[in-house]
């Protein structure tokens, strides 16, 4: 399986799905997202959430391949 790559480093190709890591509190969240554009991503945890809190996307990889059975 690939490694994280942080989004200091390099980001995906704009439009591409990938796993994503988002740090919410002491713990971190993985979901599937894509990158928009300039550090803008899609996936549920991407949007703001409750009192105008968004959250940042810190690593990401290319999602893996879908099991075959």
């Amino acid at each position: 399986m690939s490694e994280w790559i942080s989004v200091e480093n390099k980001l995906p190709a704009m439009g591409q799905e990938c796993l994503i890591r988002i740090p919410v509190s002491n713990y971190h969240n993985i979901e599937s997202g894509r990158h928009k554009s300039h550090g803008i991503w899609t996936g549920a945890w991407c949007n703001s959430r409750g009192a105008g809190c968004s959250y940042k996307v810190s690593h990401w990889m290319p999602r893996p391949n879908e099991p075959l059975e």
